[in-house]
């Protein structure tokens, strides 16, 4: 590997190696980039390793609750569908093959209250949503029992993605060395679940959407 040491090598991003966390700057941009990689790396063997565990537990709890089995899969994410650097996907007009989506972003920091004189230290908030929707389902069932099962559904789709996306961060916790190290577990938000038409023209099927959002604290070290 040649170059300087204090920038990413351009065949870094997904061999795990960006040298150092001392960063030219605040490098939000390269924190995000890493995070979308390492997410891009990991997840598809991570989802199969979680769908293998929930295919017992889920057998085991309809078992015990004596209902039919039924599989529930985790969604597949498509790598264009991974995105960095956008928290704003409009849940109005975004259309169906834009889900599900995990959208990636790094921008706030607060500086640490203790600084060195040779460097600066700051914490950084990345922020990763996971959004996925289900459905077709009729307007009219939304809220009775049809569409309380999806619900119920997508709920459970929706956290076993958020898992695997949190341990896809959790394999390399600097962030192929973009960051100086995570700080602490991520606050976690769950936004309710709510039905639109398929369309952005409020026609088609309706379908459920729900979106969960990751909130970590990373430490950026820079000049």
């Amino acid at each position: 590997m040649t170059g300087n040491t204090l920038f990413a090598e351009e065949n870094a991003l997904l061999t795990g190696n960006y040298s150092q966390s001392f960063g030219l700057g605040f490098e939000c941009e390269l924190i995000q980039r890493a995070a979308k990689a390492q997410i891009i790396k990991y997840l598809p063997k991570l989802t199969e390793e979680l769908q293998n565990i929930w295919n017992h537990r889920d057998k085991e709890f309809e078992e015990f609750m004596g209902e039919a089995h039924t599989k529930l899969e985790i969604p597949k994410v498509e790598k264009e569908n991974i995105r960095a650097g956008i928290e704003c996907m409009s849940l109005i007009e975004a259309p169906l093959e834009r889900w599900p989506s995990i959208l990636v972003y790094a921008r706030n920091g607060t500086p640490y209250t203790i600084q060195e004189d040779q460097f600066s230290t700051e914490s950084f908030t990345l922020d990763i949503e996971i959004l996925c929707s289900i459905g077709p389902v009729k307007e009219k069932e939304v809220h009775n029992k049809e569409g309380l099962a999806l619900m119920e559904e997508l709920d459970s789709q929706i956290q076993r993605l958020s898992d695997a996306v949190y341990l896809c961060i959790q394999k390399d916790k600097t962030l192929s060395g973009s960051v100086g190290q995570i700080e602490k577990p991520p606050k976690v938000t769950t936004s309710l679940p709510w039905a639109r038409k398929e369309s952005a023209t409020a026609t088609g099927e309706t379908f459920i959407f729900q979106g969960k959002q990751l909130d970590f604290q990373v430490q950026k070290i820079s000049y």
